[in-house]
Formats: C-alpha cells, structure tokens, sequence
C-alpha cells in the first residue's frame, strides 16, 4: 500500500514539472506571448534556463552520436525526469512519513 505522503510528493514533482514547462513555453522567443524581439533584446533568462537543461542536450548528444542535431526525444525524457526527480526530492523534505 502507497501511503499517504508519497502521493503528496508525486503531486509536487508533477506541479515542478508543470511549471517549468510553462516556463520554458515563456521563455521560448518563438511561441512565447512576451514577443520575439523582447527575448532577443533581453536574453539571459533564456540562456539561464537553457543552461540548467544543458544535461538533457549532451546526454542526448551521446545517445544519437550527432552533437549538431541531438534527438529531442531523449532532451524531453531527461527534461521530465530530471524535474520529477527534483520535484519528488522537494516533496520529499516537506512531507515526511510521520512516526
């Protein structure tokens, strides 16, 4: 049986993924509602948030063996399992399993 609390910390992974893809939509300059020309104008929230995927882009260099075109399957997977692990660890230091 799942207890309670490990439900609670799965829903803060899911709600820290949730958020940084919408993050990540803002920060798109080409799908974003703040415009192109202001995330060309003002890029170093993009290229931070860029930087923090950045495992994602070279794990997925290594597995497709093209650094130029890396696969977007594996960048995505690794985009969700490295927020859902982080977002679990978070969840994991607010509900704790009571004694």
């Amino acid at each position: 049986m799942i207890a309670k609390y490990q439900y609670k910390r799965v829903a803060v992974a899911g709600i820290l993924i949730a958020a940084m893809l919408l993050l990540y939509w803002l920060l798109d300059p080409l799908s974003s509602p703040l415009g192109f020309r202001y995330l060309m104008d003002h890029p170093a929230w993009g290229h931070f948030f860029g930087d923090l995927h950045i495992v994602g882009v070279y794990a997925a260099a290594l597995v497709s063996q093209n650094p130029h075109n890396p696969s977007a399957l594996v960048v995505w997977s690794i985009f969700f399992l490295q927020w859902g692990l982080i977002g679990y660890g978070l969840g994991a230091l607010v509900f704790r399993k009571p004694k």
